[in-house]
């Protein structure tokens, strides 16, 4: 009775500008309601090219996916579609369109086994742009997380967390993964004195430097990782840099003596209106010091945050009964009931913007 893998679908409301909230970036693009024109989005000064930027973040991790999008193409212009999995420091082209028509992308090699990543469109000329935009995936999630129904009466809570995103980087630190998931080293840090397997420190001293930018402001850092530090001397200074590395300061110490250790720490004193910010691994080695793994997470304020109502679905089964049981949450935070007569089966639960 426990609901397994589901679907991730994000129909993009384009002709609206409700897109706009959802998107990181919306430059030189109009819409049907702002102007009565034609496509949905489209291009607003024809000299110089439209762009959207759309995140799409997961829980869980991704299966399969599907891009479709309905291109719209002026003379002599042009839609390209970008794909990045490394917070938009590197773009792939997936597809150039130079005619109007429905388009289908899959993006399963791209994003198997991924949370995050982005696309982006750049649109060319008068007339060009979407008609419609959508992506679908499937998603693999624990099952224990999720709600269940038993029999008799049921106490349904919703609610929603703070207004804010989170930007991460984590990627595995042996080059020998490459293609199978993201390296460290694809989230260009610079590397002074340190061996790019494992982050080895190359004699006594070297460190490794990992920018990190946020849509919004920035709020807190989180981060740490699994390290070695063999020796006494041995170890990580862990340092962040408000000012594009001007100053560092020293957060936290990971020292030695241990072959392997995990510690993870919080850095809540970010300078009003930052998003930008350099995560130093500063170390040091008599013996040997290295790191397994490492993660660094930026949360920010959500620049369009904000509660929408919410229709929240539950679908499930009595004696081979389909029942369904829908309910709109138009507050942050509401409870309910369902009421079951006999053992029910979870079939599905479905959450979706109400409005």
């Amino acid at each position: 009775g426990r609901i397994g893998n589901g679907t991730h679908e994000y129909n993009v409301p384009l002709a609206d500008g409700t897109f706009r909230s959802g998107a990181l970036r919306a430059e030189n693009l109009a819409c049907t309601a702002e102007d009565n024109l034609r496509p949905a989005v489209h291009v607003k000064d024809p000299r110089q090219p439209g762009v959207l930027e759309v995140r799409m973040p997961s829980s869980y991790v991704y299966l399969t996916g599907t891009l479709t999008f309905n291109a719209v193409v002026g003379s002599g212009g042009e839609v390209v579609a970008l794909f990045s999995d490394n917070n938009g420091l590197d773009w792939k082209e997936l597809r150039r369109v130079t005619a109007s028509g429905d388009q289908t992308i899959d993006l399963k090699p791209l994003v198997l086994r991924r949370y995050d990543y982005r696309l982006r469109f750049v649109l060319k000329g008068k007339g060009t742009g979407l008609d419609a935009l959508k992506v679908v995936h499937d998603i693999q999630h624990s099952q224990r997380v999720l709600p269940a129904l038993t029999q008799g009466k049921n106490t349904i809570t919703f609610s929603v967390g703070a207004q804010e995103g989170t930007i991460t980087i984590e990627g595995s630190l042996n080059p020998d993964h490459k293609g199978k998931q993201l390296l460290y080293t694809d989230f260009h840090p610079i590397l002074n004195n340190v061996e790019e397997r494992l982050m080895r420190v190359k004699g006594a001293q070297g460190d490794v430097t990992f920018p990190i930018h946020t849509p919004g402001d920035m709020v807190r850092l989180r981060l740490g990782g699994h390290y070695r530090a063999r020796d006494a001397k041995d170890g990580w200074d862990i340092q962040v840099s408000f000012d594009e590395g001007k100053t560092f300061k020293t957060v936290d110490r990971f020292g030695g003596p241990t072959p392997g250790h995990c510690k993870y720490l919080t850095v809540s004193d970010i300078p009003p209106g930052t998003r930008k910010a350099l995560v130093r691994w500063s170390g040091q080695q008599r013996n040997t010091t290295c790191a397994f793994s490492l993660r660094i997470d930026a949360d920010y304020q959500q620049p369009h945050g904000g509660f929408r109502p919410v229709r929240i679905t539950y679908v499930w089964e009595e004696r081979g009964i389909e029942k369904r049981h829908v309910h709109i949450a138009r507050q942050p935070r509401e409870t309910y009931y369902i009421t079951c007569d006999s053992t029910p089966t979870m079939k599905s639960l479905i959450l979706e913007l109400a409005e």
